[in-house]
């Protein structure tokens, strides 16, 4: 044996799926979540303009979860994922179910 404190292991998060949203046309993205942060179904994660700054509207959360892709650049093309949000479980693993 090593003479020295014991590893202690990070503790883990079970997150489950994910939802995405994604860009309906060609636009701007400016993001107000960040990567990492909790959300609830339909908070806002940022809003979009045109390409001259004309507002679009605002982009929410699709489901209660973690963010765990935010789109790190302004630009859209149609179909870009904007937010992905998956369901977090916390410290107990979800019951398996067989696919």
């Amino acid at each position: 044996m090593i003479p020295r404190a014991p590893h202690v292991p990070v503790a883990t998060t079970w997150v489950g799926k994910d939802e995405r949203v994604r860009a309906d046309s060609g636009a701007m993205f400016y993001a107000t979540a960040k990567r990492g942060s909790r959300v609830k179904k339909g908070d806002k994660v940022g809003w979009m303009t045109d390409y001259v700054g004309l507002p679009l509207g605002d982009v929410r959360a699709p489901q209660d979860g973690a963010v765990t892709f935010i789109r790190p650049v302004p630009s859209l093309s149609k179909g870009a994922t904007i937010v992905t949000v998956a369901q977090i479980y916390g410290r107990t693993p979800p019951v398996y179910v067989k696919p």
